[in-house]
């Protein structure tokens, strides 16, 4: 009887000290897999993450493009109606459009965070969101080397630190391939450079600028870079007066149509327009400031020096 009952004692035991264990280490990983970090954002925000996050909201083409460019596919769970690449973006939840997302939509996706621009009509929908308990993280990249390196801090707040560090390895080494060539080409043989945001006005980017930034690495000199506008008209009068030598402009245009548009009329005697080196480029790869920022250096590079920078190219 004494027998009976020690054994019975020490399988309660057994019994307790499995569940204790069992439950502890059901516990921890929990946690492991859910515990909260604190971030700084590219405005300075104080950003609380559930780490790593398993359910992503992008709220912009470009920041869709680079979480998919570093493993995170998987992880979206919604995205604007214009995110369009890589294709797979588009089987993704939309939470409706760039500027104008529906909060109630991007809460019904119940995201672990929400990543977002720092355009002044997403601030809204950041604020609105941060009120109701949503983690949101801002970026900002403004340059080419901005980009890369926002790249490395989404990495760094998603858990995927070694694969945003091999993705920008490998576009790195392509920039810095690009900042080889035209460093031997002298300043007074680079190009100068108009870009023009459409087709049928002389709309274009001053200095502090993404686009400003993406034509100087690519050996340019854009002729707008002396204003303090971000955006702005440019005027006839100073298009013919700069005398670009090459005009880019963000349209879906062939490029044998791309200097027969109207607008080249009036200015034929601009060398661009008189030479037809005026050059369309896809406006998404052109204006999202993103991972194919690097495919979109490498081609301006090759309009601007079709030689590879030689005497020949101005």
């Amino acid at each position: 009887m004494e027998m009976r009952r020690s054994t019975i004692v020490l399988i309660f035991v057994f019994l307790t000290l499995t569940l204790m264990f069992g439950c502890s280490k059901g516990k921890m990983g929990s946690n492991s897999a859910g515990m909260m970090k604190i971030f700084r954002d590219q405005l300075d925000r104080r950003v609380k993450v559930k780490f790593p996050p398993r359910r992503i909201v992008s709220m912009a083409p470009s920041v869709t493009e680079m979480l998919f460019a570093i493993g995170l596919g998987d992880k979206i769970v919604g995205v604007t109606d214009y995110c369009d690449y890589p294709p797979a973006a588009l089987k993704k939840p939309k939470i409706g459009g760039y500027y104008n997302p529906n909060v109630e939509t991007i809460l019904s996706l119940n995201p672990d965070l929400v990543i977002a621009t720092a355009d002044g009509y997403n601030r809204g929908v950041v604020n609105k969101l941060t009120s109701l308990g949503i983690s949101c993280y801002v970026v900002n990249p403004q340059t080419i080397e901005g980009i890369l390196n926002t790249m490395i801090e989404l990495g760094r707040i998603t858990g995927r630190t070694k694969e945003a560090q091999e993705t920008v390895e490998r576009l790195r080494r392509r920039v810095e391939a690009i900042r080889s060539k035209v460093r031997e080409i002298p300043p007074d043989r680079r190009v100068k450079v108009f870009y023009c945001v459409g087709p049928t006005e002389l709309w274009t980017a001053g200095s502090g600028t993404y686009i400003d930034d993406l034509i100087e690495e690519a050996g340019g000199i854009n002729i707008a870079h002396g204003s303090k506008q971000h955006w702005f008209q440019f005027s006839g009068e100073e298009l013919i007066k700069d005398n670009p030598d090459v005009i880019i402009v963000a349209g879906m245009i062939s490029n044998d149509k791309a200097a027969d548009l109207p607008l080249w009329s009036k200015y034929k005697e601009v060398k661009a327009v008189r030479e037809g080196k005026i050059y369309p480029f896809d406006p998404d790869m052109l204006n999202r400031p993103g991972p194919r920022s690097v495919d979109v250096l490498e081609m301006m590079f090759k309009r601007f020096y079709p030689s590879g920078g030689s005497a020949d190219d101005k």
